[in-house]
């Protein structure tokens, strides 16, 4: 299944959904900002981070995986070429 590609990417980088929602939650609690501008400015900074931060994260995480996968598949020998045949398979029982 190669859309493990996606799902590797994309569950490691929604760590980034996680801070963009905390950061709108200190904003409404802990922030005290009234003007209009300063909101347009703390909210389009924070958006340019935590985008930042689930390339980053995403991508560490897709390279993560990708490694374990290319050792894991590294170790099982295949032989398509060879196709078993009915000797083979009664060696396998003696």
């Amino acid at each position: 299944d190669y859309n493990w590609w996606w799902r590797s990417f994309l569950t490691s980088g929604f760590t980034a959904v996680y801070v963009f929602l905390y950061s709108g939650f200190y904003f409404v609690t802990e922030l005290k900002i009234s003007d209009g501008i300063s909101r347009f400015f703390y909210f389009g900074y924070t958006l340019m981070i935590t985008f930042s931060l689930f390339l980053l994260t995403g991508t560490i995480g897709f390279l993560a995986c990708f490694w374990f996968v290319r050792i894991i598949y590294s170790v099982i020998k295949f032989d398509y070429m060879k196709q078993p045949s009915i000797n083979d398979i009664s060696n396998y029982f003696k």
